[in-house]
């Protein structure tokens, strides 16, 4: 599936700096433009993309993908030594279905990596309080420093701040001495050098924006550093909520649970993941720049406390047949509009009030697909509803085991309806794939090709070389053989300037159909004013 969106092209260049121009230490983005973050995923991206010969989406996006199955592994492991393969099984089923995780394993974006670092690290902690052993494996150390090459010091001090707190909510502060000094020196000195290369190769410019900007201002001072994203105190917790669902509809039960009886949820194992999800949701919370994805690192210990409540919580017997059957009515929705859309219905014009303007001329792009493709599309739809009825039957005879699987199954079915329907289309319509391809075969290699006004790095990718921005036309149109990519939005004024400096913009080429009002990317030529000549 192509590209749409802003992210996953900006870290495929990236990608593509390493693998095709050797770039490994300080790899620039679209020619000069310095990274935002550490190069392991990158890296690893590079690694699959030199294995396959070519920088593509499937070779930015394997890493993601490889490093979720990585963290749910290991949250398995753990989960099965703490409270057995029963409670296991609901942990791997709980995040493996929850939409920020399942959204954060198809795309090519660096939260994944860091989110499975911190799994094989917190989880060594664990693994070293239970055996009672006099020193904290190696993977700890190990793990904690590839989290730092994945998003910077984060890193260690996710890890490092769920050892000190366990240790004393657990009383077991000995955990403390299992620190081996020695081994997180060696294990740190491989960040240490990348970050001391890189200073050496970007100089003041990799300092100002790697270790100042993304790691000082974006907790301290994230508003006055433009970081982005500045949101207050507390708007992680719903985003949290929202990622995890359908199982966030427990949340209530657990967090009751936990507060009334702290020694049965010691007991239970889910002592441990209720440290680490709360360490992380105050540690990100703090930070002024906030993102939901930003919240990985806390969804294998959220489906861990989840797996070891659904598991040991007998006064919890009710609440699940209560959220199962909701789960199961919620799975109708979908499956409803799959069915319409079969048929040649459209039932989501019936929630187009309530929608963007942009969601709503997505959601007319979606019927049209799910219309043009009725025979796969029923076949989904009739899984999902008899999915919705199984689980909705097993939450009535409280065969809570029954109705999670059955749910599982259900959301997997419809994550996969949206993956093979949906997505691929909504991408074609949005892709700057076949403009790239416009200004591969029409724009000489040696001719000067402009953005106006902002960078697409989706255009930048497909085309296949750097493009660097401009925001005054003089210069450009001045050129003798010249080319501009800017929004539609922006071509009268463009064209205004170009007059005024006797040239004039000839449209080329636009990106597929713009769906939605947002501005479609135009190629123009600058060309001799036909008066001139």
């Amino acid at each position: 599936m192509r590209y749409y969106t802003k992210g996953e092209p900006r870290e495929a260049l990236i990608v593509r700096a390493i693998a095709d121009d050797g770039q490994w230490i300080l790899p620039r983005r679209n020619g000069d433009e310095l990274p935002s973050k550490p190069p392991l995923f990158h890296w690893l991206g590079a690694a699959v993309a030199t294995a396959r010969d070519h920088v593509d989406e499937t070779a930015t996006r394997l890493p993601s993908w490889l490093a979720g199955l990585l963290a749910m592994t290991v949250t398995a492991v753990a989960v099965w030594r703490s409270a057995g393969a029963a409670a296991a099984a609901v942990a791997v089923a709980a995040l493996a279905t929850s939409g920020q995780w399942i959204a954060a394993t198809t795309v090519a974006r660096v939260d994944m990596t860091l989110a499975a670092a911190v799994t094989v690290a917190t989880t060594a902690i664990f693994d070293c309080a239970r055996a009672g052993s006099v020193a904290m494996p190696y993977r700890f150390y190990w793990a904690s420093a590839a989290a730092v090459l994945a998003k910077g010091p984060v890193g260690v001090a996710l890890p490092a701040a769920v050892l000190l707190v366990y240790a004393f909510a657990s009383g077991s502060r000995d955990l403390l001495r299992t620190l081996r000094w020695r081994r997180a020196l060696a294990a740190i000195c491989v960040p240490v050098l990348w970050y001391a290369a890189a200073t050496v190769e970007g100089g003041q410019a990799f300092v100002d924006k790697l270790l100042v900007q993304e790691n000082v201002l974006r907790v301290l001072d994230a508003e006055g550093g433009a970081t982005g994203h500045v949101r207050p105190f507390y708007w992680h917790v719903p985003l949290l909520v929202v990622g995890f669902a359908p199982w966030s509809l427990f949340l209530p039960w657990m967090i009751a649970d936990a507060l009334r009886s702290p020694r049965d949820l010691d007991e239970r194992g889910g002592l441990f993941p209720a440290v680490w999800l709360a360490v992380t949701l105050v540690l990100f919370s703090a930070a002024g720049s906030k993102r939901a994805i930003y919240l990985l690192p806390a969804y294998p210990a959220l489906a861990w406390w989840f797996a070891c409540w659904w598991n040991g919580a007998a006064a919890g017997a009710t609440a699940r047949s209560v959220v199962l059957a909701a789960v199961g009515v919620l799975l109708v929705v979908p499956g409803s509009v799959l069915a319409a859309g079969a048929l040649g219905y459209d039932l989501l014009s019936l929630f187009t009030p309530l929608l963007s303007e942009r969601d709503a001329a997505n959601a007319a792009v979606v019927a049209g697909t799910l219309a043009g493709a009725s025979g796969r599309v029923g076949a989904v739809a009739a899984t999902l509803l008899a999915t919705a009825a199984a689980v909705i039957a097993a939450a009535v005879g409280r065969r809570h085991h029954t109705g999670l699987a059955m749910a599982t199954l259900g959301i997997l079915a419809t994550v996969y309806g949206g993956a093979s329907f949906v997505l691929p289309e909504l991408a074609e319509r949005q892709t700057a794939a076949p403009l790239g391809a416009e200004i591969q075969a029409r724009v000489p290699a040696d001719a000067t090709l402009s953005f106006y006004r902002g960078v697409d790095y989706g255009a930048v990718f497909y085309a296949g070389r750097p493009i660097e921005r401009i925001d005054d036309l003089t210069e450009t149109v001045a050129a003798g053989d010249a080319w501009l990519l800017l929004r539609s939005d922006d071509l009268d004024e463009a064209s205004g300037q170009a007059a005024d400096a006797g040239r004039r913009l000839a449209e080329v080429a636009r990106n597929s159909e713009a769906v939605g009002p947002w501005a479609a990317l135009v190629l123009v030529e600058v060309i001799f004013d036909d008066l001139e000549k």
